[in-house]
């Protein structure tokens, strides 16, 4: 998707995330920045439309860790000049997943095993998360 071309002009890309505040924003714009390839990466237009479906892709994970699994999320993707482009993200992150009851069992042979019954007392996930 974005193409190293030593000694050409680059152009820096950006991103513009709308519609939550910290720390989703944050968690998104860490997340989809993995997507540059350093100061020699330039984005040829003709990838646009694949770039900004990964960008996507890529901040309905971020959000994720924070119970978000059914944002709706769009997007666009233009040059500014030769040496911008910009991402920008309209991000409707909808309502987080709350663990309402939570029954964790280990049967069979591995109710026995020390490990799997540490194992399970340590789980990090409870009510109201």
């Amino acid at each position: 998707m974005l193409i190293a071309l030593p000694g050409a002009a680059t152009a820096e890309l950006a991103y513009e995330v709308r519609g939550v505040d910290d720390p989703l924003e944050t968690n998104i714009l860490n997340h989809i920045n993995t997507l540059q390839l350093g100061p020699q990466a330039r984005l040829a237009d003709r990838h646009f439309d694949r770039v900004l479906a990964n960008t996507i892709s890529e901040a309905k994970i971020a959000l994720r860790p924070y119970g978000y699994y059914a944002a709706e999320i769009t997007g666009r993707i233009r040059r500014e000049s030769e040496d911008l482009v910009v991402i920008r993200l309209n991000v409707s992150p909808g309502s987080p997943i709350i663990i309402d009851s939570l029954q964790l069992e280990i049967v069979g042979d591995g109710s026995r095993s020390r490990t799997l019954r540490d194992w399970r007392g340590n789980w990090p996930l409870n009510e109201g998360d």
